[in-house]
């Protein structure tokens, strides 16, 4: 790691990650990370651009999905110390926190023009949002974060593949980002299992039938935002209608595909009540975009 490491709370400097970082020569992340985009008619220059402006929104998302699980656990904290410990619930916003911190940075350094007094433009947390974070049951809400951050495990794996168009710094991120992740599905996984566990099966299948409209909500909040951004990048870059026709829907990424087929293994391999109706239409869109 070139950051430096602040051992009392596990979190680098990633001001000083990012200051040498050289965001006007080559793409930050691989180009084929967002496949259904590699087919636009845009020029190089305009691609680059692109590349960075898709990770400045990467970033935004990030620190959306990131603060909305902080929210949630702080909200219910009493709930979900019956399934995980002081300790537990503590690192895990401490880790998120520090995410955040990097992707804040990130995006700073991007769009500074953008990210004033680092506040997400494109997508902010709105009142809906806070619907959300009141009146969501656990099992929904832990299973929908599962998925959020399945799909960000495989970012470095996709910037591996092509190391030559992957920004040193953004790459030490996404691979701080993603080891963390890793356990915080574990934490998910139990404050689930452990919800399921006790109380009847009825109301926990209950509940499981808001986890697709919440996975659908939060779906819908991403590309609504992507919308306004995209047309943005359309105005701020000169591009001609069919360009900004092009990049409006961006689809989803390589890591997107990668992590839900990865949540849908998973729930083979140990099946959670009333996940299956997510699964099956996991499957279904991955078949229907020929993947």
């Amino acid at each position: 790691m070139t950051g430096k490491l602040e051992s009392a709370n596990h979190s680098y400097d990633w001001d000083l990650v990012f200051a040498p970082m050289d965001i006007f020569r080559k793409y930050l992340i691989p180009e084929h990370h967002w496949p259904a985009l590699q087919k636009s008619s845009l020029s190089i220059d305009d691609r680059i651009r692109l590349n960075h402006f898709l990770t400045y929104f990467m970033c935004e998302m990030f620190i959306h999905f990131e603060k909305l699980i902080i929210q949630y656990m702080q909200f219910h904290r009493n709930k979900i110390l019956l399934h995980a410990s002081e300790k537990q619930i503590d690192r895990f916003i401490q880790e998120e926190e520090s995410h955040i911190k990097g992707f804040e940075s990130l995006a700073f350094k991007l769009r500074p023009d953008l990210f004033t007094d680092r506040n997400p433009r494109f997508l902010a947390i709105n009142s809906s949002d806070q619907m959300v974070i009141r009146h969501t049951s656990m099992l929904p809400f832990f299973m929908m974060a599962a998925l959020f951050e399945e799909m960000t495990l495989f970012i470095p794996t996709v910037m591996e593949e092509n190391l030559d168009d992957s920004s040193a710094p953004v790459l030490e991120l996404m691979r701080y980002h993603a080891k963390e992740e890793k356990s915080h599905i574990g934490i998910d996984r139990k404050i689930v299992m452990g919800t399921i566990q006790t109380q009847s099966k009825l109301k926990s299948n209950w509940e499981m039938q808001s986890l697709l409209p919440l996975v659908v909500y939060s779906n819908l909040r991403v590309e609504n935002a992507w919308k306004k951004a995209s047309i943005f990048f359309s105005q701020e870059r000169g591009l001609t209608k069919k360009q900004s026709k092009e990049i409006v829907s961006k689809g989803l990424s390589k890591s997107d595909q990668m992590g839900m087929q990865s949540y849908i293994q998973k729930n083979i391999d140990k099946p959670i009540l009333g996940n299956g109706i997510l699964c099956f239409v996991l499957k279904q869109l991955l078949k229907w975009k020929g993947i």
